[in-house]
């Protein structure tokens, strides 16, 4: 007997979003854009986590990116200030 062959299912594509877009570089200050890498690095990881299903890993890089938007948000508050 042959192998059934169906239709594939296409793969789920993970949403992980920065909560909007990310400003162009040149208005912003050398701070801000280490934390927008550092940011960019572990939304790629937690993707990477949540396709291999490790959740302690998950749980740690989304604490990890709350504190980094946190810092992010209080240099934007001393530019403005």
């Amino acid at each position: 007997m042959g192998v059934k062959v169906g239709r594939v299912q296409p793969r789920r594509k993970q949403r992980c979003t920065n909560g909007g877009s990310i400003p162009p570089t040149s208005t912003m200050s050398k701070q801000q854009q280490t934390i927008t890498k550092q940011l960019q690095n572990l939304y790629s990881w937690t993707q990477f986590y949540q396709e291999t299903g490790n959740k302690e890993q998950i749980r740690k890089c989304q604490t990890e990116i709350a504190q980094l938007k946190k810092a992010y948000n209080e240099t934007k508050t001393k530019k403005n200030g």
